[in-house]
């Protein structure tokens, strides 16, 4: 399996020769950055590794994570792939979507006024796992009960789960390797300052985090 992330938080996997892609296409969200219109345009036409796409997948409906005029015109031009948004009272489910086995659940998006419906991903594909954890609430026991134990390779979490003791204990547990992301490009940026504070006073506790800014940045798996 290939892993990249495209932009703040929109993923790509390969598996089998079919690309899933989470969170994308995304939209103009400041400070986070936007999917970039080349990456789109390929995307679109299913060039190269978007040639055979077993669906598109989002944690849910901001602009940062889902450009829904964007996704309109994808659904347009090709009805045939699946596009799958979480649904209010969907609390728990698994869907096969190519190679790839997805079991969801909703966990709520981190506290803000009128909240989308959220869900948290463990993805599966040639024996490999990633748990894409998104805008999460920073609520560690609903992550374990939806992990029940299972440690990923790989797991993407936000600048805020480096904040606290119980949920840079969470990092430790969930994945192998963490991923930090839905980063904004610019490091003067409140939420990179914070985050770099974090990185160097919790050392000791991040030895398996590693911050994700530029974009693509194709992680190694």
């Amino acid at each position: 399996m290939q892993l990249t992330l495209l932009c703040n938080a929109g993923l790509a996997l390969v598996s089998g020769g079919q690309t899933l892609l989470v969170d994308v296409p995304a939209g103009e969200a400041p400070p986070f950055a936007p999917l970039p219109p080349e990456t789109w345009r390929r995307i679109l036409e299913r060039d190269g590794d978007y040639r055979r796409l077993a669906g598109l997948w989002f944690t849910h409906t901001h602009p940062d994570h889902c450009d829904l005029d964007d996704l309109a015109a994808f659904q347009h031009r090709w009805p045939e792939v699946p596009c799958l948004m979480p649904q209010a009272g969907e609390l728990h489910g698994i869907v096969e979507l190519g190679g790839f086995t997805l079991e969801y659940a909703e966990i709520p998006h981190a506290p803000i006024p009128n909240p989308p419906v959220h869900r948290v991903t463990w993805i599966e594909a040639e024996g490999r796992s990633v748990y894409v954890a998104a805008d999460a609430a920073l609520d560690v026991e609903a992550h374990r009960a939806f992990l029940r134990g299972r440690r990923a390779g790989d797991a993407f979490f936000n600048a805020m789960y480096l904040s606290r003791p119980e949920t840079r204990a969470l990092l430790r547990e969930a994945a192998d390797r963490v991923w930090i992301y839905h980063m904004p490009p610019d490091q003067s940026d409140g939420i990179w300052r914070k985050c770099r504070r974090n990185l160097e006073r919790f050392a000791p506790e991040l030895t398996t985090v590693t911050v994700l800014d530029r974009y693509p940045s194709a992680i190694p798996l």
